[in-house]
């Protein structure tokens, strides 16, 4: 007779703040899950700020849950064996550098909800000195706005479209 109990959940492999009532959680199957409400805190151009910055090469599948409003600066920048990416339909900006750097070869698509608007420079992209960046990026919102660089005073110069957007 063989009797199947169900297996305890995962201990949290780590776990912490992330801005506000803001907290992420790192499970041992490298599942990064941020979840409470409102914007993420800044976390420097090269995330060198991240809270879990020292689990990046861990991080394999990325939660952000309902609540968030706000990827804010390299929240999850570096991440070179990013796999999949869920995104939230209350987020509305992405920050620059959210997800620079990031994603393995064989990650899935990212998917980006019609809830977000703005989207700052380098947030997908690659930067010098990187080997990974995501190639597939699914919006759901045709009119989000990017800022794709900055003019000679360091302002973001945004599109919309293809096209610049004039700032009023």
């Amino acid at each position: 007779v063989c009797l199947l109990l169900p297996q305890p959940a995962l201990a949290a492999a780590d776990s912490g703040n992330c801005g506000g009532d803001l907290t992420w959680v790192l499970d041992e199957e490298g599942v990064l899950t941020v979840s409470g409400t409102g914007a993420m805190m800044d976390c420097g151009w090269n995330g060198s700020l991240q809270p879990y910055v020292s689990y990046r090469d861990q991080v394999r599948h990325l939660v952000v849950e309902e609540g968030i409003t706000t990827t804010a600066g390299a929240n999850f920048a570096y991440l070179p064996n990013l796999q999949t990416v869920s995104l939230p339909n209350t987020l509305q900006i992405i920050s620059n550098y959210a997800f620079v750097s990031s994603f393995a070869d064989d990650a899935e698509p990212l998917r980006i909800p019609a809830s977000v608007s703005y989207i700052g420079r380098y947030s997908f992209g690659y930067y010098p000195g990187s080997t990974c960046w995501v190639t597939d990026v699914i919006l759901e919102n045709p009119n989000v706005v990017f800022a794709t660089s900055t003019d000679e005073n360091g302002n973001p110069i945004l599109q919309k479209n293809g096209k610049p957007v004039l700032k009023k």
